[in-house]
C-alpha cells in the first residue's frame, strides 16, 4: 500500500468518525456542521489517496527508488552487449499497457531489483505505435502480448524458457534473473543475436493493432491459430 495508502486510510477513518460524516445536519449546531464539512472533505481526500496508494486509480505508484538505464535502440544495445560481453534484457512495452507500467513501478524500480539489472545491458522497445521494424521483432521473440521481457545471455543466446510475459513481483523476478545469469535454464533454447524466426511463425494477435487505431483502444490478445 505504501505511505500514500496509509495516509489515505487514516484520513478516511478520521473524516468519517471524527467528522461525524453520517450525522444528519438538523442534529448539529453551527460548529458541528463545520466539523462535518471538514470531515467529509477529509474522507473524500482519504479515499482518493487510498485508491491511489493501492494502484487502483492513476498510474502505478513506484514501490522502490531504484532506477534502470534503459536504452531505446535494440540493434545498438545488441552491438553493445556483443562488444562488452554482457548479457542483454529486452523489455517490450507500450504506453497503453497497464501491466507494463506495473512491472516498471513495482518490479524494475524495486530497491532489490534495480542494482541487479545494472549488471545487464537493458533496452526498452516502445511498441505504443506500430513501426515497420516491429513485425520482425514480434516474429523473432514470439511476442503474443505485452509486456514481454526477453533475456539474452553473454554468449548471444536467447533464453526462451525464461521469457517473461505479464507482471511478476520482485522476488519471483529476481529468481528468473538469477537463472538467466547462471544460464541454467534454456541455455541453448533460442536463436542467437543475429538469428530470427521464419516468417510463418509471425504472431497473429498483433494484426488487430494498426498504426491507425486509437492508442487507447489497443488491447491485443492472442488469437488462436487452430
Amino acid at each position: 500500500m505504501g505511505g500514500m495508502g496509509v495516509l489515505g486510510l487514516a484520513l478516511l477513518v478520521v473524516g468519517i468518525v471524527g467528522g461525524r460524516a453520517f450525522t444528519a445536519n438538523f442534529e448539529l449546531d453551527t460548529a458541528g456542521k463545520v466539523r462535518k464539512g471538514v470531515g467529509v472533505a477529509a474522507a473524500v481526500v482519504g479515499a482518493l489517496l487510498l485508491l491511489r496508494g493501492l494502484g487502483l486509480v492513476g498510474a502505478p505508484v513506484h514501490s522502490g527508488s531504484g532506477t534502470v538505464e534503459w536504452r531505446t535502440d535494440l540493434a545498438a544495445a545488441e552491438a553493445e552487449a556483443r562488444s562488452t560481453g554482457r548479457a542483454l534484457m529486452v523489455d517490450f512495452s507500450a504506453e497503453w499497457c497497464k501491466a507494463c507500467k506495473e512491472l516498471e513501478a513495482h518490479t524494475f524500480s524495486a530497491d532489490e531489483v534495480a542494482p541487479e539489472l545494472s549488471k545487464w545491458i537493458t533496452v526498452r522497445v516502445d511498441m505504443t505505435q506500430d513501426q515497420p521494424e516491429h513485425a520482425a521483432m514480434r516474429a523473432r521473440f514470439g511476442i503474443q502480448g505485452l509486456p514481454t521481457v526477453a533475456f539474452i545471455d553473454a554468449k548471444g543466446q536467447w533464453l526462451t524458457n525464461l521469457t517473461l510475459t505479464g507482471f511478476e513481483p520482485p522476488a519471483a523476478f529476481l529468481e528468473r534473473l538469477a537463472a538467466a545469469e547462471s544460464g541454467a535454464v534454456g541455455e541453448a533454447g533460442g536463436p542467437s543475436l543475429t538469428a530470427s524466426r521464419p516468417a510463418s511463425q509471425t504472431i497473429l494477435c498483433w494484426s488487430t493493432c494498426s498504426s491507425s487505431s486509437p492508442v487507447s483502444s489497443r488491447r491485443c490478445r492472442p488469437v488462436s491459430t487452430r
